[in-house]
């Protein structure tokens, strides 16, 4: 090809914004050769998100004891009272949380969270009249602020982060197994000393320290947004403003990879939080008695340790992210099958030990295996999206499985087959995950796109032609229309224009 022609690299994976971005002026790209990032404040920011994770997920994780005491108070059937809980899940509110983050930034949602949280947490001790006002304050109000919470804990790390960020995942993430385990004993203490209504009061105490950990969500010089969006937003009511700004949709039909990664993930989460949900129930039907606490403990730790674990061995190894996510999905969903041969304590201990490590493992490599996927612009966006299936698919899991085991009277034939089925759909679900690896190979096209980078930085022979990189599939067809102007470089909506010199031995 010649010199004086235009060359045409397609990179279908965040490399391409990633590797460029610290090329462009452009505030839309994130500079990430800056000193700010994979380190200095960037640790606070961890440590912030650490501690919110043990609050959030800790107290979400352990609901089920307040699932027993609503069974005992309200008579109402094991199904409809565990719609609470399959509410709660606040995932199902990320495309609205992404768009708040869009237009606010992440230190503001995350107030906004930490108060919505605790109204919810309150307001469900003054209306308690029937288990259907729960639905509306913990489920609904409590639940879209825990969202808030949970996803600006996630973006924020990708904002500070880039080598580092598997690890730093790993770290911030860990919180949750670690709050589980704090909280399955202190919400079983406080319930047995104060009641439900008390035990809420004295929680929502905790979590409203989440408004001090909020304040510490600082972000590089960065804007989230570009100069003319924001002169844009301005000029419009609040409303619209969220609105337009919310997760865009368009990502599922134009990235076949990620409607891949969704569908994958929207299977997971059918029976993604069942071992989490039986635990007590199972404690019940094994005649544990009160140690029950104990295997939510094993449980919790195992899942912090998990995430510490394989965000170390993520940015340590060269690994691929989306192999080592595979493989302990396929592990995740093994282990819950050997769970129906736990017949002790002990057993049970071991068996919830090795579920959690590898429940912690997929929850700090999904994130990551998105930010290989689509870079860190497109992160709250897309983990928007994914986090509203996981939402809907954890709305409908659990009361089908709570449905399908009280319909049988609680035979244990059929509760144990409940448990076969959730380790199949768990394994079933990486069918999905593996073609993702077939349309792209991501460490090919980051090698590629270093040695572009470093022959142009080399200044060969001089400027002599320019290499247009489109960053996403619908980007292709438009490559014809863009008008180069000659200069170092400059981006282009989503097109990356590098002038280039003579790169001998190198085909395109």
């Amino acid at each position: 090809m010649s010199l004086n022609s235009i060359r045409l690299l397609y990179l279908e994976t965040l490399y391409s914004s990633r590797t460029y971005s610290s090329l462009s002026s452009s505030d839309s790209f994130l500079n990430r050769d800056s000193p700010k990032i994979d380190g200095q404040f960037g640790w606070i920011v961890v440590m912030s998100s650490l501690f919110i994770s043990v609050l959030d997920d800790g107290y979400a994780y352990t609901c089920g004891q307040f699932y027993e005491q609503f069974l005992a108070i309200y008579g109402q059937t094991e199904t409809i009272t565990s719609i609470f809980i399959s509410i709660m899940n606040g995932t199902i509110y990320a495309p609205f949380a992404s768009g708040l983050i869009k237009v606010y930034g992440c230190r503001t949602v995350s107030i906004i969270g930490s108060i919505m949280a605790i109204t919810g947490m309150l307001l469900s001790t003054i209306f308690d009249q029937s288990i259907y006002f729960h639905f509306i304050t913990i489920g609904l109000l409590a639940g879209c602020g825990l969202g808030l919470l949970f996803i600006t804990q996630l973006v924020i790390i990708t904002v500070w982060f880039d080598r580092k960020l598997a690890l730093a995942t790993g770290i911030a993430e860990c919180g949750s197994g670690f709050g589980m385990a704090i909280f399955a004993f202190i919400s079983d203490y406080f319930i047995q000393m104060y009641t439900w209504k008390g035990a809420m009061i004295i929680l929502a105490g905790f979590v409203s320290t989440c408004l001090v950990f909020s304040g510490l969500y600082a972000e590089p010089d960065c804007p989230s947004l570009t100069t003319s969006s924001k002169q844009a937003l301005n000029s419009k009511s609040l409303f619209c403003q969220v609105l337009e700004e919310t997760a865009d949709f368009s990502l599922l039909w134009t990235r076949k990879s990620f409607l891949l990664f969704v569908l994958s993930q929207f299977i997971l989460n059918l029976v993604f939080f069942t071992p989490v949900i039986i635990i007590t129930d199972r404690i019940r039907r094994a005649g544990f008695g009160s140690t029950g606490a104990s295997i939510y403990c094993c449980f919790g730790i195992a899942n912090g340790f998990g995430r510490i674990l394989f965000g170390f061995i993520s940015t340590s190894f060269d690994v691929n992210n989306l192999w080592l996510l595979i493989v302990v999905t396929i592990a995740l969903g093994a282990t819950v099958w050997l769970t129906n041969l736990a017949y002790t304590l002990v057993t049970m201990q071991l068996f919830y030990a090795l579920i959690g490590i590898f429940f912690g493992a997929n929850v700090c490599l999904t994130p990551v295996v998105l930010v290989d996927m689509l870079g860190t612009n497109k992160m709250a966006n897309a983990y928007g999206i994914v986090s509203f299936f996981d939402g809907l698919a954890a709305l409908i899991g659990p009361p089908i499985l709570n449905l399908t085991v009280n319909n049988n009277d609680g035979n244990n034939d059929i509760y144990s087959t409940s448990i076969l089925i959730t380790g199949l759909v768990s394994i079933c679900s990486v069918l999905f995950l593996i073609p993702i690896t077939w349309l792209h190979d991501d460490h090919h096209h980051n090698e590629e796109a270093k040695m572009i980078y470093k022959n142009n930085n080399k200044k060969q022979a001089g400027i002599e032609d320019f290499l247009i990189i489109p960053l996403f599939d619908s980007d292709v067809d438009a490559v014809d229309d863009i008008v180069i102007d000659k200069s170092v470089c400059c981006c282009l909506d989503n097109v990356v224009i590098i002038e280039v010199g003579p790169m001998n031995g190198v085909e395109f």
